[in-house]
């Protein structure tokens, strides 16, 4: 097949311009870097970046969360003795929460303590206002929970309701490569899971303790240590 070189390139290389042209090579070498462009062009496009691509693949477990606790859930079958007369009614007790959930314990943490011994309608109200994964979870879980005690429970009044128990664990996490440039190592990446478990008691919820004071404390200190005793002593 024959190939035609640009007069101004045959110009510029003189003899050699004409020996590259009998054999093709500048044809062939043209093609070659072409393709090699064009290869790199269509791999960006199908590889964006690791940032994309963990992102997505961390967006997998975003749904994958279950509400069976275990043992935790397993407590609302339970059987309870009859109470005397003169002792009240015992109150509801609504176990429930959520297991998988693709969040970081250390972060949900705060949020799970912040509706501890609070009316139901006022921690859903208070997290409401916080801008959080976290809270949106855990406002989820108290309505699944609230709707739970009026359906299977028998609670008259769902605003009767406080959350007399409220906490997180750490349920698994899985690890991932981060590449670096520079010939570097690579980093360890962590895509977390956590564990929310509530428990609401049907009633009002309990007066908040009153604060110690620093004076209260080295009081309580002091008697502390007059209560000593030896042990084994006479």
């Amino acid at each position: 097949m024959a190939t035609t070189v640009p007069s101004f390139l045959l110009r510029c290389c003189g003899t050699l311009g004409k020996l590259m042209q009998n054999s093709g090579y500048i044809l062939g070498t043209c093609s070659h870097f072409r393709g090699f462009h064009q290869s790199a062009h269509v791999l960006a496009l199908r590889d964006p970046g690791q940032h994309r691509r963990i992102r997505e693949q961390a967006q997998q477990h975003v749904n994958k969360w279950h509400r069976d606790l275990g043992e935790w859930t397993d407590k609302n079958e339970m059987l309870y003795p009859p109470m005397n007369p003169e002792d009240g009614i015992r109150p509801a007790e609504i176990y429930h929460g959520r297991a998988k959930i693709r969040y970081p314990t250390k972060k949900m943490i705060h949020v799970s303590c912040l509706v501890l011994n609070m009316n139901i309608d006022e921690a859903i109200s208070k997290l409401d206002y916080i801008n959080n994964k976290g809270a949106k979870i855990i406002r989820e879980v108290l309505l699944e929970a609230q709707e739970l005690a009026v359906k299977e429970h028998n609670v008259e009044f769902k605003s009767n309701l406080h959350v007399a128990t409220s906490f997180t664990s750490k349920h698994s996490q899985i690890k991932f490569p981060i590449f670096r440039a520079a010939g570097r190592p690579p980093a360890i990446g962590h895509c977390r899971f956590a564990n929310y478990y509530v428990m609401l008691r049907e009633g009002p919820a309990p007066l908040p303790e009153p604060k110690i004071t620093a004076l209260d404390s080295a009081l309580e200190y002091v008697e502390s240590l007059r209560r000593r005793t030896i042990r084994d002593g006479l």
